[in-house]
């Protein structure tokens, strides 16, 4: 991350689900505090205190996000397939290209 803002990601919840948060600041250690917006009022929402290795980055605006969850979740599906797409390929991915 570089700087303070509102950078989309994806906090993974012990169940396995997944919540749309907006990472507010970096902690210096694992820790990262992350807005939890609520839908369909995207600026009412809960801050929290995570782990790093909980999160998933996305490759998005914060507005993006916003506009998914101000339309109950409808955009979520492209918001996430657009993630996918432009994520970096992982080490063993990497590794396996001749």
């Amino acid at each position: 991350m570089d700087g303070p803002g509102f950078h989309p990601a994806l906090l993974v919840q012990p169940n396995g689900t997944r919540l749309f948060v907006l990472i507010i600041e970096e902690h210096g250690d694992e820790a990262v505090t992350v807005f939890v917006p609520s839908a369909p009022t995207p600026t009412i929402g809960t801050v929290q205190i995570a782990t790093r290795d909980r999160l998933q980055p996305l490759d998005a605006k914060g507005g993006e996000v916003l506009q998914v969850l101000g339309n109950w979740g409808i955009g979520a599906r492209s918001l996430l397939e657009k993630a996918r797409a432009n994520a970096a390929p992982r080490s063993e991915e990497i590794e396996r290209r001749p």
